[in-house]
């Protein structure tokens, strides 16, 4: 294949030269070349000796490249490259040259080639945070305020080695160039061999420890965590609040700070007369540089990693939330955040392993909430569902979060219901109070509709389709266009105490911080028995 390829290759630079076809040249030449490559056996990677490094870092970027083809192959020269954002232009981004060398050197046939070039990071290298999720989020879509990038499918590689090789082949001479992005690479003990692109990342990027902050009118905690990406002699952690909240201290001084340690200070934080609800952020300042991005790896067996900067933000609740009782035990389903939710609250809360569901164990919980999808993943369950409700007839409270309706254990409470798979998708649905009297509505907190502004991604799901006369449903609501739907919370006494299942989605809610979730959630909880 390597002439008829070369004579293709050859063929196409001779075509008249135009603006269109200097484009499509440009892109079946690089096509070609790479045919040729591997044609010809010639096989390369570039790998850099750290994934992760920030602006003066040093660090070394090797080429290794074999010929795996009796075809005889000289390395002429290679380039390592930088990428550089441009404000103005065409192009989002270029490739600058940071060496150029010419080692005009043949490889041998089946011999590995390792020509290593030092590097240091410059100040003006952009950090590896995705293109499309640098926009401003409206309603989960991210915008893309510079539309140079649309149809670039990810990223480009913070540096890159061009490198080229000339080939002999039946009498036939051709230069090729081949481009590879700067990888890291390790050997997991069970996945083998694994490649991550280099990361230029913040000298310092740091996070609150939580995802919301409550005060109900006293003083709150704040826990800020700086983590250093290189050795930084010393730094300055401020907050920034909303209208009306001060910060005791004002700033935090950092000394000394290694390489990939992190530093945890804390913030006490007071809310004033005009305080309210809102948005706090964080920032560190050091070498005369401010830095405010808190940094989340995503890492999937299925997925390359990725990362993303995001700015170093948490919620600051200020809610009006009257609660009473203290312990509260929770039994872990598929997996969410309400028991964090609890403890911002100011709840005891226990997470209780389904083995340990005894009645003498489960008597001292004011109240009992359940994870979602319990049901569902929890497979001794069902052999504990008479001790539970043996708990709610001696008085407790028990709350039921949602199940799918897919292989789901039975019974799930003292009555019988049947899941269904209705749902409320709109956020902003109507939401119909059915019994604006009753006391999950007005203790120890009022409910009105306002508690259901400003949800997120929907209402709730897998509601309940029927359910037994014992249950008092309790709400109304529907999609634009569909039936109304009652099941998505129903409480039931049952003996001295109370039993309340609810297909509304807490498990996005409370982690997002809603205020008005916050207060309902609390009346579930709060609810009495005898």
């Amino acid at each position: 294949m390597l002439p008829a390829l070369i004579k293709a290759a050859n063929a196409l630079d001779k075509l008249p030269q135009s603006e269109e076809n200097e484009r499509w040249k440009a892109l079946k030449k690089q096509q070609l070349d790479i045919l040729i490559a591997s044609a010809a056996g010639i096989w390369q990677d570039v790998l850099a000796n750290r994934f992760a490094v920030s602006a003066g870092d040093s660090l070394t970027v090797t080429l290794r490249t074999i010929v795996r083809h009796p075809v005889k192959v000289q390395l002429q020269q290679y380039r390592l490259q930088g990428l550089q954002l441009q404000p103005v232009g065409t192009q989002p981004f270029t490739f600058e040259t940071i060496a150029n060398r010419t080692p005009n050197q043949s490889l041998s046939y089946n011999q590995l080639t390792e020509l290593s070039e030092p590097l240091v990071v410059g100040q003006n290298r952009p950090y590896a945070n995705p293109f499309w999720l640098n926009g401003r989020v409206d309603n989960v879509f991210f915008e893309l305020p510079d539309l140079r990038w649309v149809g670039y499918p990810e990223n480009p590689a913070a540096y890159q080695l061009q490198a080229r090789y000339r080939l002999e082949v039946g009498g036939e001479v051709y230069v090729l160039q081949l481009t590879e992005p700067v990888y890291y690479r390790w050997t997991d003990p069970a996945d083998g061999e694994r490649y991550r692109p280099l990361e230029i990342l913040p000298a310092l990027h740091l996070r609150f420890s939580e995802q919301n902050y409550i005060s109900t009118g006293a003083a709150t905690e704040i826990e800020v965590v700086v983590t250093a990406e290189t050795t930084v002699p010393q730094a300055l952690v401020a907050l920034q609040l909303p209208f009306g909240w001060l910060s005791e201290p004002e700033t935090q001084g950092l000394t000394a700070l290694r390489a990939g340690a992190e530093y945890r200070l804390k913030f006490t934080i007071l809310p004033g007369k005009a305080a309210a609800t809102g948005t706090i952020s964080a920032s560190v300042t050091a070498n005369k540089r401010s830095y405010n991005s808190s940094l989340r790896r995503i890492s999937y067996p299925h997925l390359p990693i990725q990362m993303q900067l995001l700015p170093a933000e948490a919620q600051l609740l200020k809610l009006d939330i009257q609660r009473k009782k203290r312990l509260i035990g929770y039994l872990a389903g598929a997996g969410d955040e309400i028991p964090e939710a609890l403890l911002a609250l100011g709840y005891q809360v226990e997470i209780i392993p389904i083995a340990a569901c005894t009645p003498d164990q489960l008597q001292k919980y004011e109240s009992i909430v359940t994870g979602v999808r319990i049901a569902n993943t929890e497979a001794g369950l069902q052999a504990k569902m008479p001790v539970l409700m043996d708990y709610v007839a001696r008085g407790g409270t028990l709350v039921f979060q949602y199940n799918t309706s897919q292989g789901v254990q039975q019974p799930l409470g003292p009555y019988p219901f049947r899941l269904g798979r209705d749902r409320v998708t709109v956020e902003q649905a109507p939401v119909q109070f059915l019994q604006k009297d009753h006391p999950l509505f007005s203790y120890p907190n009022i409910i009105t509709n306002v508690d259901f502004e400003g949800w997120v991604q929907e209402r709730g799901l897998y509601f309940p389709a029927s359910w037994d006369t014992a249950y008092t449903p309790l709400l109304r609501m529907n999609d634009p266009g569909e039936s109304p739907l009652e099941g998505a919370l129903l409480y039931a006494r049952y003996g001295k105490g109370v039993y309340i299942y609810s297909g509304l989605s807490w498990f996005r809610q409370l982690p997002a911080g809603v205020p008005g979730a916050y207060r309902i959630f609390v009346n579930l909880i709060e609810a009495k028995g005898e």
